[in-house]
């Protein structure tokens, strides 16, 4: 094979909670993190659905946009660390998970 391949898991709460329950584990919570991101996605892939233009991509954001992104996500995380839940949607699901106790 030619090139390299790149493989992406996408999980939904659902699908994440199973995994984590097939691997013997205890699931505490599951939910969504990254909910400012969900327009900007819906955005872009958007425009390239219609080829309106080609988006270029940076690898890295300038200092001042990633200084800003993640406050706003610090911001997030604390905010639902704080209602001790996740978020109901976000670009990415996120889950807490324990060793089941041998008692």
């Amino acid at each position: 094979m030619t090139g390299s391949m790149i493989t992406f898991r996408r999980y939904t709460t659902k699908t994440l909670t199973a995994a984590l329950t097939r691997a013997g584990l205890e699931v505490q919570r599951t939910g969504y993190i990254f909910l400012g991101l969900l327009l900007p996605k819906a955005l872009i892939a958007l425009v390239e659905r219609l080829r309106v233009v080609q988006l270029k991509t940076t690898t890295e954001p300038s200092g001042r946009a990633n200084r800003l992104a993640s406050r706003y996500f610090a911001f997030e995380m604390r905010v639902a660390l704080r209602r001790a839940r996740f978020l109901p949607v976000g670009t990415s699901v996120v889950g807490v998970a324990t060793r089941p106790s041998n008692t």
